[in-house]
């Protein structure tokens, strides 16, 4: 029975040491989220584990709301024998709004450098009662547009056929460039024509069109006609607008949540097309956008100066 007790009292006191290391980072944290932002009544980081190699410890505070959304995401690094501390009494605002109950708030010891991730302090609260949101599709590529052409003679075998008058012609969606662009189409390529917008000015035709097994429209200034058009009916408009892209400037970090401190998710390319999916205010300083990192697509943002929009079809940019 001795034996027994002592063998438990050593067991205890190993389990009480491993607790207190685990969370040795970490000085009566008391962070209470709510609605907007998450208050900080205390609490002090304490810069301990090297897990970053370079003689600091991130930390990383994260907010998600009832959906598993992430509204808040900040890094924090702490020189090894350094503290940060949590301003006292301050509220500290998500950059997303929280739409479901409930609001979960995490301190994490970042993995990395052979070590593991440790969680260090989570509280957890609610908000009244919160709705959904709708959800926002993005479909498409306009960075691999494909190229298309039709076999020779299928177009001229009809009574009037259409020959690309240029090179590098977008075949859309509908008759209008607010439409999306579905393929490229080389100077000389022969068009089986389906249909025109109808329209009486030769600046706001559009002829409906089929190459090499799809539809779509060109503008009239852009191919010559061949042959007797006179049978060749109106068609009516069903496409869909072209999406919003973000082009950025020069290669910069695609981040979790709209915060110059939120992780980075990875580092983007210049001069590629990114659909945007969301801004953060009426006059945006980020854009949400869909991106591939590290060959998954992820979504996350950007801030608005690190690029420009291109928005075609003149759609409007939600805020979340």
């Amino acid at each position: 029975m001795k034996k027994t007790g002592l063998l438990a009292l050593l067991l205890g006191a190993a389990l009480l040491m491993s607790i207190s290391s685990v969370h040795a980072g970490a000085r009566n944290l008391d962070l209470i989220p709510g609605c907007a932002g998450y208050r900080a009544v205390s609490g002090t980081l304490i810069g301990e584990r090297n897990n970053t190699g370079r003689g600091v410890e991130s930390f990383v505070v994260r907010v998600r709301d009832g959906r598993g959304a992430l509204v808040y995401d900040l890094v924090i690094d702490v020189p090894i024998g350094g503290r940060y501390s949590f301003p006292a009494g301050a509220l500290l605002r998500y950059p997303l709004p929280v739409r479901a109950n409930p609001i979960t708030l995490t301190v994490t010891s970042l993995g990395g450098n052979g070590q593991d991730a440790l969680t260090l302090y989570t509280n957890t609260a609610d908000c009244g009662a919160l709705g959904g949101e709708p959800v926002l599709f993005v479909t498409g590529d306009p960075n691999r547009l494909p190229r298309l052409t039709n076999p020779p003679g299928l177009a001229e075998a009809g009574a009037a056929y259409a020959v690309v008058n240029t090179d590098n012609l977008n075949l859309r969606t509908g008759d209008d460039i607010r439409y999306a662009r579905i393929a490229i189409l080389d100077g000389g390529t022969a068009l089986i024509l389906l249909g025109s917008n109808g329209a009486r000015t030769a600046d706001a035709l559009w002829w409906y069109v089929e190459v090499g097994g799809v539809r779509g429209w060109v503008k009239n200034e852009f191919i010559v006609i061949r042959g007797n058009t006179a049978g060749i009916p109106v068609v009516e408009t069903r496409g869909a607008l072209a999406v919003p892209y973000f082009i950025l400037g020069a290669p910069n970090f695609l981040r979790t949540v709209p915060a110059p401190g939120a992780t980075v998710l990875c580092r983007l390319p210049a001069n590629i097309n990114f659909p945007v999916l969301l801004k953060d205010a009426a006059q945006a300083s980020w854009f949400q956008i869909e991106a591939a990192c590290g060959g998954e697509t992820v979504i996350g943002w950007v801030q608005a100066d690190a690029g420009f929009i291109r928005n075609e079809g003149g759609v409007v940019i939600s805020t979340p």
